[in-house]
């Protein structure tokens, strides 16, 4: 009896062993497999996030393509200097640029603002705002450089100007690189990453890490 008693006492423990091996396992597998859910849900969310963020800085940036676009398609060759300028300050308040201006192939040059003082020898035809965009039909970003008026890295938003379809000048707008840097940093993708900017040669213009 005592012998059968011990025998069914070990065979209960073995059961009890296996039973916990078994609910382990399961454990195990079904953490893993609730982990990797997580992963993908979480990637996925990462991924949406990423391409919302990246469409909305497209969008401002094309925003401010169409305001200088329609500074281009509005001006004529013989508007005055004070609607010129009126057609300038407009675009810079809908746009909030640093500058607005126009250059023209004769060396004409309006700014906006007519309290800069610009060196003696500027000639607007030699600019990379310029030259980006003369003699072409389509509107354009510039690489950063380093604003004349400012001494600060800026990038232009350009468009041609065409009368009968020749060109006739470039209607451009600055914005200050330190604005863009703040909206790319200012992104967060729950604490897991942070947006940065290239360029279309895949440099890079703005990071969190300025090391």
């Amino acid at each position: 009896m005592q012998s059968s008693l011990k025998f069914t006492t070990k065979v209960t423990i073995a059961a009890s062993v296996v039973l916990v091996l078994v609910l382990g396992l399961f454990t195990i597998n079904n953490f893993i497999s609730m982990r990797a859910q997580t992963q993908q849900q979480l990637s996925l969310v990462l991924q949406e996030s990423s391409q919302s963020v990246s469409q909305n800085i497209a969008n401002w940036l094309n925003n401010k393509l169409a305001i200088i676009k329609s500074v281009a398609n509005t001006h004529q060759q013989n508007d005055t200097k004070a609607l010129t300028l009126s057609q300038l300050n407009t675009a810079e308040m809908a746009g909030s640029f640093k500058n607005t201006y126009i250059g023209k192939p004769d060396g004409t040059f309006v700014l906006n603002d007519q309290t800069v003082v610009l060196p003696a020898d500027y000639d607007a035809t030699t600019r990379p705002w310029y030259k980006l965009v003369e003699n072409k039909t389509t509107t354009a970003f510039t690489t950063p450089y380093i604003d004349v008026t400012t001494n600060e890295l800026t990038i232009s938003a350009v468009a041609p100007i065409l009368n009968n379809g020749s060109f006739s000048g470039v209607a451009g707008a600055d914005i200050d690189m330190e604005t863009i840097t703040k909206i790319v940093n200012e992104i967060d993708f729950l604490g897991f990453g942070y947006g940065f900017l290239l360029d279309s040669n895949g440099r890079i213009l703005s990071h969190p890490n300025t090391d």
